[in-house]
């Protein structure tokens, strides 16, 4: 059974935990360098993650154009997202922002709440 459409509303909700993942994750990784290094971590770690995060899908997943470069089963993907999501999160903690952190989790629950059927859909993959 194909998975259900997600609206446009939530893909949207979805792409900024994404980039807030990506961005909280590069802040906390340069801030364990100094000099150059903090840089190549900054800007290094959210591309190798973004990089995992387009390469490696599950064919026909609706949160996605439906393609999939390198195909995995559903509980894989579902993994890798939870990885990524849940570091931002820890990013967020561990740099002790707690408002953003407050916001992402809240953003973080009513994202995955309102599309529990793609959540069904990626563990019966």
């Amino acid at each position: 059974m194909p998975p259900e459409s997600i609206p446009s509303w939530q893909l949207a909700i979805r792409f900024a935990l994404e980039l807030a993942s990506l961005v909280a994750i590069g802040r906390y990784a340069g801030g364990l360098f100094r000099g150059v290094w903090a840089y190549a971590a900054a800007w290094g770690v959210p591309i190798v993650i973004a990089l995992l995060w387009a390469t490696f899908a599950v064919k026909g997943d609706p949160s996605r154009s439906g393609g999939a470069p390198v195909p995995i089963p559903g509980l894989l993907r579902l993994a890798l997202e939870m990885a990524v999501f849940l570091g931002g999160a820890a990013a967020l903690a561990a740099r002790n922002n707690r408002v953003a952190l407050a916001i992402f989790m809240a953003a973080f629950i009513l994202h995955h709440a309102m599309t529990t059927g793609r959540l069904a859909w990626l563990l019966r993959q």
